[in-house]
């Protein structure tokens, strides 16, 4: 593609220029390299202003706003994808407007927002089914999947989306896809207990991951294997699964995954009794703990599990209360009903309920 780029650049086709950056943008993207990615579309950017081309402007701040995203930069991010929904809705081009309402969901996801992400979501479906395009709705269907399991516990409507897009990826051979219908599988089977099952999913998972070169999803299924091999005994197994995972986050900048990781390396650290290095991890993670960071509520949380194994019983209290906090801002933009069943059916959120109740006794 950088050919292209040059070639385009020596025979003066500017508008070509622009598409070939943008193309090389996105590859850039995809192996994030955001810095490259970004130094691209903000070239291919000038042209798409001077020349009014609302179409290259509408994908450009897409791809833009996905980096700023993926990066934890939420203001900037929504302001990104505004400009390009504004794009797509006044040159009436429906598909872009349906990806980009997607990521708007995804990015009030990862801000806590649940009510607005479904918003976006049901949103993005119509759209999709409209033009009968059934990639899209696939995508849709694992976003709600993932948001599913995580806020609303693991529903037979997280299976159904997950086996769909699956069945689908299969069909049209879509790696990125199936690689996340699979990374869906193999939490519902691990919250079930099926961890025999969640493993064999996560592995292929891996696999086909590894095949896209998107770092981002690789880091968040290392994760999920790490804390895996820590439900069952594997200390060693996670730590390796856990700094890899880390390793990926520092070589694509994407500072906001590596506190979560940190806290689980403090949890396979109690297993191998190394409690100076558990402590260190976790209260690391501790320090880089912002509501910006994806179920930031499990930091504390893990925090106090470890603070717990070493006997300091004060500072575990403070962790939970934390925990508490945080995972109640998390479930701010759900309905009354819907936290309710949150709390109830998500494991995660359960746990860190009866934590704080034994502190805070009912009257």
């Amino acid at each position: 593609m950088r050919e292209a780029v040059s070639l385009a650049q020596e025979i003066k086709d500017y508008q070509k220029e622009a598409k070939y950056r943008r193309s090389l943008a996105n590859s850039l993207l995809g192996i994030r390299s955001y810095d490259e990615a970004k130094e691209e579309l903000e070239t291919s950017l000038v042209w798409a202003v001077r020349q009014n081309d609302l179409l290259e402007q509408a994908e450009i701040f897409n791809i833009l706003g996905i980096i700023q995203m993926e990066q934890g930069d939420f203001a900037s991010a929504q302001e990104t994808y505004n400009k390009s929904l504004a794009c797509c809705q006044e040159i009436g081009f429906q598909y872009g407007e349906g990806r980009v309402l997607v990521n708007l969901g995804n990015l009030h996801y990862f801000q806590g927002q649940m009510s607005k992400t479904l918003e976006f979501y049901g949103l993005a479906i119509k759209i999709f089914e409209q033009l009968g395009e059934k990639r899209g709705e696939v995508q849709v269907r694992l976003n709600r999947a993932s948001i599913s399991l995580n806020m609303l516990g693991n529903t037979s409507e997280v299976e159904k989306d997950a086996l769909y897009s699956l069945k689908y990826a299969e069909q049209v051979d879509d790696p990125l896809s199936k690689g996340q219908a699979l990374t869906v599988l193999a939490e519902a089977a691990r919250r079930n207990g099926n961890l025999k099952e969640a493993r064999q999913y996560m592995e292929d998972g891996i696999k086909v991951i590894e095949s896209t070169g998107d770092l981002w999803l690789l880091a968040q299924e290392r994760r999920a294997l790490g804390r895996l091999d820590i439900e069952e005994k594997k200390p060693a197994q996670a730590l390796a699964n856990l700094n890899r995972a880390l390793e990926i986050c520092r070589e694509a900048g994407m500072a906001n995954m590596e506190p979560p990781i940190l806290a689980l390396c403090g949890l396979a650290f109690i297993q191998e009794e190394r409690f100076d290095e558990a402590i260190e991890a976790t209260s690391e993670a501790m320090s880089l703990l912002s509501s910006d960071i994806e179920r930031a509520y499990m930091i504390p949380c893990w925090h106090a599990q470890v603070l717990d194994a070493m006997g300091r019983h004060n500072e575990k209290k403070q962790a939970i209360q934390q925990s508490y906090e945080f995972l109640q801002e998390a479930l701010s933009g759900l309905s009354p009903a819907q936290r309710q069943i949150s709390l109830e059916q998500v494991p995660d959120h359960y746990a860190i309920l009866k934590a704080w109740e034994e502190y805070n006794p009912k009257n």
